[in-house]
């Protein structure tokens, strides 16, 4: 059997309602968008059978159970392995697709090896000097990770921006990515970073070019439950995300630019204080439990 063009690779964990909108988006999109789908449930099978048996009579879809919590990079690096695709989607479980979603898929392809959309949040609580620099500097990654952007939810005036990283939501070429895998320890807590390190992996060991589609967009509905899901949406920051943001910024620099931890961890407690200052709350502790363990960690 020839192998299909794409392969949706999609980890879950206590999301079967959101899993099953996302689903009933593909049964809709048109029968020629033949795409492979997997689905990595993770250590909460029982609510998700119905709903497999169910859509796999109307798509092309596998599932795999796993009784014991794995993590979003494990199920995905599992999910890399059992794949037959030659261009990869990386969703998760929480994303809502249009019905051109696939065929704006293969438009894109024949231009870029490894593209995102622009991902709409139904709630965005950040400061509006925070989303100012993440639209001036979109999909950065400076200095071997002292400083991180993001910004894959604005809108841009440029319909296409090269960046360093991608968010959860992204294509690439299977062929660029069959040495690589996503960081286990990235998994943990928020799962801060995991997609940023394999695609900025990807980007450095092929020397490719990543680009950020801004034109067209996905939803996230940020679900309220389940994934790594560690605060409430409508909150900017607490003391748990936190943890795992510096956690994971401090391994990250240790892995790709360890000669520059001292002024990333300068940065890094520099913006503590700013965090600090914006939400009238000392989240230095915080930081520093973080960061520290984050350089602990063996990589």
């Amino acid at each position: 059997m020839q192998s299909p063009m794409f392969t949706a690779i999609i980890p879950t964990y206590k999301r079967s309602e959101a899993l099953e909108m996302l689903l009933k988006d593909f049964s809709k999109m048109l029968p020629e968008d033949e795409v492979e789908i997997i689905v990595l449930i993770d250590s909460n099978g029982d609510d998700y059978k119905k709903l497999v048996k169910r859509y796999s009579k109307t798509i092309n879809l596998r599932a795999e159970f796993f009784k014991r919590r794995m993590g979003s990079s494990r199920l995905r690096n599992y999910g890399l392995r059992i794949s037959s695709g030659k261009y990869l989607i990386f969703l998760d479980d929480d994303i809502r697709l249009k019905s051109d979603f696939v065929s704006k898929c293969k438009e894109s392809i024949k231009l870029y090896d490894a593209f995102c959309f622009r991902i709409d949040l139904p709630v965005d609580s950040r400061p509006s000097i925070v989303k100012k620099i993440h639209r001036l500097l979109p999909g950065k990654i400076l200095v071997k990770g002292c400083f991180i952007t993001g910004g894959f939810d604005l809108k841009h005036p440029k319909p296409l921006i090269e960046v360093d990283h991608f968010p959860g939501v992204f294509v690439i070429k299977r062929e660029m990515v069959e040495n690589l895998s996503f960081d286990e320890k990235l998994g943990k807590g928020n799962g801060y970073l995991d997609d940023t390190e394999f695609s900025y992996s990807s980007k450095k060991e092929n020397k490719m070019k990543l680009y950020f589609i801004t034109d067209y967009s996905v939803k996230h509905l940020r679900y309220p439950t389940g994934g790594n899901r560690v605060h409430d949406v409508t909150e900017w920051v607490s003391d748990r995300w936190l943890y795992y943001y510096w956690n994971h910024r401090a391994y990250f620099t240790k892995k790709h630019g360890f000669v520059f931890i001292p002024l990333a961890s300068l940065i890094g407690f520099i913006e503590a204080i700013f965090i600090s200052a914006i939400t009238k709350k000392n989240h230095l502790l915080t930081f520093l439990k973080g960061w520290l363990n984050g350089l602990k960690e063996n990589l």
